[in-house]
């Protein structure tokens, strides 16, 4: 009887300390470079989920609790067209992407992981790519993105010489490797 009173006393505490905690205490895989923190997840109130915000990794977007399933299953059986692609391979190696997405979102749990199959495929140098998780607000809390002019998840930004020269909002026109290639063409 005595087990069961604690027992129950202890799942409830445990329950209620789970809701009381704060944004920064749900971060799962979190790592800390020159004092921007990466993979936090948080619980987004709004819809009552755990959700990645801030600048994340691609590791830490392909391992996290929350994304990783999405990710693996679309990573491994995403075929990219890479042919096209190849030829442009130097242009690529010369933009800078910013990916905003929503670890919430069918739309960046699709498009985000095809993207990185490309990317790694192409060997593009990762350090010249930003991912960033939004709540569905689409803002931040501490990272300040209204330069990006966010009204859709996944944004995928390709700048050049710190100028945008295209995006892919959403969901591709054609395919992701054909609206690359059309950014890249418009420049080069």
């Amino acid at each position: 009887m005595y087990k069961k009173l604690l027992l129950g006393i202890l799942s409830f505490l445990f329950a209620f300390s789970v809701q009381a905690q704060t944004q920064d205490t749900l971060a799962t895989t979190k790592i800390k470079t020159d004092s921007i923190e990466y993979n936090r997840v948080v619980l987004d109130t709004n819809i009552e989920k755990a959700i990645m915000i801030g600048y994340c990794t691609e590791e830490g977007i392909s391992s996290s609790p929350i994304f990783s399933n999405y990710y693996s299953k679309e990573y491994n059986n995403y075929t990219p067209k890479l042919d096209f692609l190849e030829t442009l391979n130097d242009d690529l190696n010369n933009v800078r992407i910013v990916v905003i997405f929503g670890s919430w979102c069918p739309d960046s749990q699709r498009e985000v992981p095809r993207l990185m199959r490309i990317l790694d495929e192409l060997n593009y140098p990762l350090d010249s790519l930003s991912i960033i998780g939004v709540n569905r607000l689409k803002t931040v809390p501490d990272v300040d993105i209204k330069r990006y002019m966010i009204e859709f998840v996944p944004t995928i930004i390709f700048y050049r010489d710190n100028f945008e020269i295209g995006r892919i909002v959403e969901s591709p026109l054609e395919t992701l490797e054909d609206d690359i290639a059309s950014i890249l063409m418009k420049i080069f």
